[in-house]
């Protein structure tokens, strides 16, 4: 049975980025974008920052650690590695990906995808990987995955499967299944929530106020609608 308390919820960041570098340490609510995302998601019972050990990380684990969050180190490139080896290190059975390019997630928004995957999994509709991208606004969406499959497919990824953590499991749809998770009341068709690039910052970051960590994730939308 799925659910919150044998969930890894890890939030994949790094400050390098071609289109917006160090987004993750700009300002949303008076605090850095990845703070603000990480209290959101505070009262989930496994949270964990998931960043490289490149020393350009060094600022960004300091500030993450400062603010009392767990922080787990892995290698650059292969980021399906390192999310593995956080949930095996914390024999958690699932794992819930985040990005941090998603500061809008609440803990609400999470605790609903979990819901609505366990219910998949009751009803006898098995899944390897339950995914919100591609059936919500961009900015609103995460991934739920087994880490029995992620166990089963690590060693036949390429470079690129293990640079986008699920791409490997999209491409081999006949050994591993896909189940999509619709949250319609989440979604705005003409949506657009991601921190991509400075004009995404500035729309963001234009409606966020300070004691907005403890909101709920479709009362900070309604702003935007």
């Amino acid at each position: 049975m799925l659910n919150e308390n044998n969930c890894l919820v890890a939030v994949s960041c790094r400050t390098a980025s071609s289109r917006l570098p160090a987004k993750a340490l700009l300002p949303l609510g008076n605090q850095p974008s990845i703070v603000f995302l990480l209290k959101r998601l505070r009262k989930l019972t496994h949270v964990v920052l998931a960043t490289t050990d490149l020393p350009s990380d060094d600022l960004l684990v300091k500030i993450v650690s400062s603010e009392g969050f767990k922080v787990r180190r892995g290698p650059c490139n292969n980021v399906f590695e390192r999310l593995r080896v956080i949930a095996i290190e914390l024999d958690l059975p699932y794992l819930v990906r985040i990005t941090a390019d998603c500061p809008l997630l609440g803990g609400d928004f999470v605790l609903d995808a979990i819901n609505i995957a366990n219910n998949d999994l009751l009803l006898g509709f098995n899944w390897d990987l339950a995914t919100t991208k591609g059936f919500n606004s961009p900015g609103i969406d995460l991934e739920i995955i087994k880490v029995e499959a992620m166990n089963r497919i690590s060693n036949s990824l390429d470079f690129e499967e293990q640079e986008h953590v699920t791409l490997g499991f999209i491409r081999r749809q006949e050994e591993y299944i896909v189940r999509p998770i619709a949250m319609p009341r989440y979604n705005n068709e003409n949506g657009r929530y991601l921190l991509d690039t400075f004009e995404d910052y500035l729309f963001l970051s234009d409606k966020i106020q300070a004691d907005d960590s403890d909101k709920s994730t479709l009362e900070i939308l309604s702003r935007y609608q």
